[in-house]
C-alpha cells in the first residue's frame, strides 16, 4: 500500500482535485453556458434542471442568449477549442463538457468513417466490424467505385448527403439510375456505408438503438454507458429508413423482447457485444487522436483532465446479434418531449442528472485508491522528474489524478455502467498493442506525421490507455470483487458502511506488532516463504517464535478482544501473502475472533503466473478465552450475587434501559432457582419480558469474574422447562420437521438431532436442500434448505418462494397437520413479506394445517470485518424495531415464534468462530470414550477399528437455549 507519506500525498492530490469542497466552507457552484444558441435552446431546460438539483446556478453570456454566434463559435477546423489555453489552465475542480479534438475523430458519420477506415484491417479487429465499410465523398469517390465493383451488384450501399436534411438512400451499382444518383452525391459532401445484410428486425421492421456514452477521459480512457436509451423502429429503404412515429422503446423493452423471443441470455449477450464494440471504437479514436497531433508537447486534448463529453452512439444489430456503430453524435439531443412519448423526457432527464452527479462528485476517495494500489505494490511518485524510462509502470501525479477521478466517478455513477476500465477489460490488450503497432507503421509511411510518442523530450511518459492498461484492469478487478461481495449481502437489510480500516487516522500506525523484520527478496528460492505477519492488537503469547520454516503458530487473547487486524507479506517479490483464500486480500484485514478456537489461514501465492497458485500455507490459531476463564469452580457456599443483564454496555441498543450487570433481589443462586421453579410454565417461546433476564452467577461485581457458564434465559412471569429426552423421542415420533434458513437455523437443527438421537452422527455445512435420515430410530424425518445464498449475485439467487417449494417437494409425502413442522429463521434477512410467501405457499399446496415456527432475528455483523457488512449501533436499534414488527406479524397470523433477538444481543460477545459474529453454535468431533472403544472392539474385532463411527457434539450455550425453546414449542406449547 505504500508508506503513510505516500498515502498523505494521495490525499493531498485528492483534496486539490476537489478544491473548496473539502474545506467545509460554503461553495458557490456556477455553470457557464457556452456554445451554439440552437443547441443551448434545445438542451438547456433539461441540463438546467440537473444543474439546479446539484446546487448549481448558471448564466448565459449575452451573445449566446441573444443569438449572436457563429456556427461553431468555440472550435477551429480541427475541432480543437480555440480557448485551449483556458483548458490547459483549468483549476483541478473545474469541468468542461467538451473533449478537445473529439470532433476530428468521431462526432458524425464523416469523421467516424475516416477514423475507422484507417484501422479497419488491424489483426485484433478482423472479426469485429465495428462500423460499416464506408467512404467519404467526394474525396474517396474513385476508391468507392473500385470497391463496390469488386464486391459485386448484390451488395447494397446506404448513402447520405452532408446536409442535415438529406435523405438516406439505399443504392445498388447495378442500374443506370443508381449510378446517376451516386454521381450526383459525389458532387457534394456525402458518406456512403455498406448496407448491413440480414439486420435484426423488430416485429418485421428494421430498428436502430441510440445509446448514451459518457467519456470522462480519452487518454487514458474512462467511459461509461447509460442503462437508459432508445430503440427506434424505422421504415424500410423505400421510405429512406425514416423513423416510425410512436414506435419508440426504451432499452429495457428490447432486452425483454430478445429474452422472450429468443432465449433468456440473448439480451445480455447482445448488449455485452455492444459494450465491447463501443470500447473498441473509443480506443481506435484515442489512437487516431494521438497520431493526428504533431508533437506531444503542444496539444491541449491530453492536458484537460477536467474535460468530459456525452456522446450518442447509433447502433444496428444484425441477426447474429453483432452490433455495428453507424453514427456518433457529439451533441446528442436532450430536448424535452411534449408528445405522446413524453416518457422520453424522463429518460433524458435521468441521463442529464446522472452526468452532472458523476462529473461533479466531491467525495474523497484517496483511501480507496491507496488500498487498491497496495494490492499491486504501485507507488505514486511525488516528483515528476523521477518518472523516467523504465520497464516498470511509473505512476505520476497525473496518473494519481486519473485513478482518483475514476474511483470517484464509479462511486457516483448512478445508472451508468462502467465500459472501461472494467474487470473484464483485459480482452482489449491485444487491440491496444495492434493499434500502437499499426499507428507506428502508418506514421513511418507519412512524412507529415511523426510516430506516436511514448515519452516527451524530457523523458516523461505520455498519457495513454495502453500505458495504464494493466494497472487499470487490475484495479477494476479489485473494485469489482469488493462490490460483488458487498452486493451479495443485500438480503441482510442493513446498509453498507466503509471498511473499518478507513477510519484510521493519518497519525495512527496501521499495525504495531512486527513479528519479523521485513525485507523482500527477489530470489526464487524464497518464493514459498512468509517474511512476516503483523497483528493489531499485539498477540502477546505467540508460540513458537516466528521462523519462515515454521507454518503453524498459537496465541491466546482475552475474552474482550473481539477483533484483530492481520497483515502478512511474502519473502519474494514473485509471491504474495493472502488471507483465507488464494484470492484473498494482501493488505491489513480485520478478522473477528469467536470464543474458543479461531484458525487464520495465510496462503503464499505465486503471482507470477496467470492464475494465483498456492505454494505454501501458514496457520495462526488464536484461542479467545471465555468470560469465566479466570473464575474458580463455583460452589453454593462461595460468596456470590445473582445478576441480570438486558444489554451489554458496549452495544446499547436499548437506550432507555440500563446496561451491564444489574443485581437481582435474589442474593443466592439457590433462592433464584426456587423462585424460578415456582413460576408457571410459559405457553409461548416469545414470552413477555424477554428483554431482561440473562441471569448470571458472579463472585464479584467485576464483569470479568462472572460465572457465565450457568447463564440462562429467564422470562419475567413464567419459565421454560427442559423437555425430558424420553418425552422428546415420543413427541417427535412420526413427525416431519422442515428447516429453511441460514447457518443459525442449521445450528438449531443439529441440536434437535443430537438431542433426539443422543449423539450427532452426521454433520455437514450444506448450502443446498438435504434430507437427514436415521433420526429417532427412523421415526422422525428432518430436511434443511439453505436460504438466502448470500454469496451469489442478487440476480442469480433462488427466490424464497422457489426454495420453499423445493424443500416441500423434496420432503414428500407431507401431512397437512401438526405432525409437519416448518421452522424458518436466520440472522437478519427474514421479514413480514417472507411470512406472506409462506402463508400463500402453504395455502396453494393444501398444507395450511401444518405447524409453522418462526425464529426471529438475532445478533450478528457487529464487527467491522473485511468484505462483510458492519451494522452500526443506529442500525442495530432499527433491527430491534424490525424484529418487533416481525414477531407481532407472525403472532397475528397464528404462527409460533422463538424470539432470539434480545437473548443474543445481550450476549453478542459470546459468538463463536465465524466472520459474521452471528454464530452461537459450533459442531465439534467427539472422540469415543474408553468404554465405547472397548465395546466396539468386542463387537467388531480389532481389525475394524478404522470403522468406528464418528460422533459430533453441538456446542454453544446460547444456541442450546433457543434450541430448547423450539423443542418446547413442538412438544409442550399448544
Amino acid at each position: 500500500m505504500g508508506s503513510w507519506e505516500e498515502i498523505r500525498m494521495r490525499c493531498q492530490i485528492d483534496k486539490t482535485l476537489l478544491g473548496s469542497y473539502v474545506t467545509g466552507q460554503p461553495v458557490d457552484r456556477v455553470a457557464v453556458v457556452l456554445g451554439q444558441a440552437a443547441v443551448i435552446a434545445r438542451d438547456l431546460p433539461i441540463y438546467g434542471q440537473a444543474l439546479s438539483k446539484a446546487g448549481f446556478t448558471f448564466n448565459i453570456p449575452p451573445k449566446y442568449s441573444q443569438g449572436e454566434h457563429r456556427e461553431r463559435p468555440d472550435y477551429d477546423d480541427t475541432g480543437v477549442c480555440q480557448c485551449h489555453k483556458a483548458l490547459v489552465t483549468l483549476q483541478p475542480w473545474q469541468k468542461v463538457n467538451h473533449l478537445p479534438g473529439i470532433t476530428s475523430v468521431l462526432w458524425n458519420k464523416r469523421t467516424l468513417c475516416e477514423t475507422m477506415a484507417t484501422y479497419r484491417h488491424i489483426p485484433a479487429l478482423h472479426r469485429s466490424q465495428l462500423s460499416p465499410l464506408c467512404f467519404t465523398l467526394p474525396g474517396q469517390y474513385d476508391n468507392f467505385l473500385t470497391t463496390a465493383s469488386s464486391l459485386g451488384p448484390r451488395v447494397s450501399w446506404v448513402a447520405k448527403s452532408g446536409s442535415t436534411s438529406g435523405n438516406v438512400q439505399l443504392l445498388q451499382l447495378a442500374g443506370h439510375n443508381h449510378l446517376v444518383q451516386m454521381h450526383r452525391l459525389s458532387q457534394g459532401s456525402a458518406v456512403v456505408q455498406q448496407y448491413i445484410e440480414n439486420p435484426l428486425l423488430l416485429h418485421g421492421a428494421p430498428f436502430s438503438l441510440r445509446v448514451y456514452v459518457l467519456v470522462t477521459s480519452i487518454a487514458p480512457l474512462r467511459a461509461y454507458i447509460h442503462s437508459e436509451g432508445t430503440v427506434q423502429q424505422r421504415y424500410d429503404h423505400q421510405r429512406h429508413f425514416q423513423k416510425v412515429v410512436g414506435r419508440t422503446w426504451i432499452l429495457a423493452h428490447l432486452k425483454k423482447h430478445l429474452s422472450e423471443t429468443y432465449d433468456k441470455d440473448v439480451g445480455s449477450i447482445a448488449f455485452k457485444n455492444l459494450h465491447s464494440a463501443i470500447v473498441q471504437t473509443l480506443l481506435v479514436a484515442e489512437t487516431s487522436l494521438r497520431r493526428g497531433q504533431e508533437t506531444p508537447t503542444n496539444t491541449p486534448w491530453d492536458r484537460c483532465p477536467g474535460c468530459f463529453q456525452l456522446l450518442g452512439f447509433d447502433v444496428i444489430f444484425n441477426a447474429s446479434l453483432h452490433p455495428t456503430i453507424v453514427d456518433v453524435d457529439g451533441q446528442p439531443d436532450l430536448q424535452e418531449v411534449t408528445t405522446s412519448t413524453s416518457w422520453m423526457t424522463v429518460v433524458k432527464s435521468t441521463i442529464a442528472d446522472d452526468v452532472i452527479a458523476m462529473v461533479t462528485a466531491s467525495e474523497q476517495v484517496a483511501w480507496d485508491v491507496a488500498m487498491a494500489l497496495g494490492e499491486f505494490n504501485q507507488e505514486v511518485l511525488v516528483a515528476e522528474s523521477k518518472c523516467q524510462r523504465t520497464e516498470q509502470l511509473c505512476l505520476r501525479r497525473s496518473d494519481a489524478e486519473y485513478l482518483l477521478e475514476w474511483r470517484r466517478e464509479t462511486r457516483h455513477k448512478g445508472n451508468f455502467q462502467q465500459l472501461y476500465p472494467a474487470h473484464d477489460s483485459d480482452k482489449y490488450t491485444r487491440l491496444l498493442s495492434d493499434l500502437q503497432t499499426h499507428a507506428s507503421h502508418l506514421s513511418q509511411g507519412d512524412s507529415e506525421k511523426t510516430s506516436i510518442p511514448d515519452h516527451t523530450p524530457d523523458g516523461a511518459a505520455v498519457d495513454s490507455t495502453s500505458r495504464m492498461h494493466w494497472l487499470a484492469v487490475s484495479m477494476a478487478r479489485y473494485y469489482h470483487s469488493l462490490d460483488t461481495v458487498a452486493n451479495s449481502y443485500d438480503d441482510l437489510n442493513a446498509p453498507l458502511v466503509p471498511d473499518s480500516s478507513s477510519d484510521v487516522s493519518d497519525s495512527t500506525p496501521l499495525v504495531e506488532n512486527i513479528l519479523y523484520n521485513a525485507s523482500k527478496l527477489d530470489d526464487k528460492d524464497e518464493t514459498p516463504f512468509l517474511e512476516a505477519f503483523y497483528t493489531q492488537p499485539k498477540l502477546k503469547t505467540v508460540t513458537p517464535a516466528f521462523d519462515p520454516a515454521v507454518v503453524e503458530y498459537y496465541a491466546t487473547v482475552p475474552y474482550d478482544v473481539l477483533l484483530v487486524t492481520v497483515w502478512a507479506f511474502a519473502r519474494s517479490c514473485h509471491s504474495e501473502a493472502r488471507l483465507h483464500t488464494k484470492y484473498g486480500v494482501s493488505r491489513p484485514s480485520n478478522v473477528s475472533l469467536g470464543v474458543g478456537t479461531n484458525r487464520l489461514t495465510i496462503m503464499i501465492v505465486d503471482v507470477s503466473r496467470p492464475e494465483p497458485w498456492v505454494i505454501n500455507t501458514y496457520t495462526v490459531v488464536i484461542e479467545r478465552q471465555t468470560a469465566d476463564h479466570s473464575c474458580p469452580a463455583f460452589t453454593d457456599d462461595q460468596p456470590h450475587q445473582v445478576c441480570s443483564m438486558a444489554q451489554d454496555c458496549h452495544l446499547r441498543y436499548l437506550p432507555s434501559l440500563p446496561c451491564g450487570l444489574r443485581p437481582s433481589k435474589y442474593r443466592t443462586w439457590q433462592k433464584f432457582q426456587r423462585w424460578s421453579a415456582s413460576l408457571p410454565t410459559c405457553d409461548t417461546a416469545a414470552a413477555p419480558g424477554r428483554s431482561i433476564g440473562n441471569i448470571f452467577m458472579v463472585t464479584h461485581r467485576d464483569r470479568t469474574s462472572c460465572k457465565w457458564t450457568t447463564a440462562m434465559w429467564q422470562p419475567h412471569q413464567c419459565r421454560h422447562p427442559r423437555v425430558p429426552r424420553d418425552r422428546l423421542k415420543k413427541c417427535l415420533a412420526g413427525r416431519q420437521i422442515l428447516f429453511i434458513g441460514d447457518s443459525t437455523n442449521r445450528g438449531i437443527m443439529n441440536y434437535l438431532i443430537e438431542a433426539t438421537n443422543g449423539s450427532l452422527m452426521e454433520w455437514d455445512k450444506t448450502h443446498e436442500t438435504k434430507t437427514y435420515t436415521n433420526i429417532n430410530q427412523d421415526r422422525t424425518s428432518v430436511s434443511f434448505a439453505y436460504y438466502p445464498q448470500f454469496w451469489l449475485p442478487s440476480n442469480q439467487r433462488p427466490v424464497f418462494d422457489k426454495t420453499l417449494y423445493q424443500l416441500m417437494k423434496q420432503s414428500q409425502p407431507v401431512q397437512n397437520n401438526s405432525n409437519t413442522i416448518l421452522v424458518v429463521g436466520g440472522v437478519h434477512w427474514l421479514g413480514p413479506h417472507h411470512l406472506n410467501v409462506i402463508i400463500r405457499a402453504l395455502q396453494r399446496e393444501g398444507l395450511s394445517g401444518i405447524k409453522v415456527v418462526i425464529k426471529s432475528l438475532s445478533a450478528g455483523f457487529s464487527q467491522p470485518v473485511e468484505r462483510l457488512r458492519h451494522i452500526t449501533l443506529q442500525d442495530q436499534r432499527k433491527l430491534l424495531l424490525q424484529n418487533l414488527a416481525l414477531v407481532n406479524y407472525a403472532q397475528s397470523h397464528g404462527l409460533d415464534v422463538i424470539d432470539t433477538f434480545n437473548m443474543t444481543m445481550a450476549r453478542y460477545k459470546d459468538f463463536l468462530q465465524g466472520q459474521c459474529a452471528c454464530h452461537f453454535h459450533r459442531v465439534k468431533e467427539v472422540l469415543p470414550s474408553f468404554s465405547q472403544y472397548m465395546r466396539w472392539t468386542e463387537e467388531n474385532g480389532h481389525n475394524k477399528l478404522t470403522n468406528i463411527p464418528i460422533q459430533y457434539h453441538v456446542e454453544g450455550a446460547i444456541n442450546a437455549v433457543y434450541s430448547e425453546l423450539l423443542l418446547s414449542t413442538i412438544c409442550e406449547y399448544s
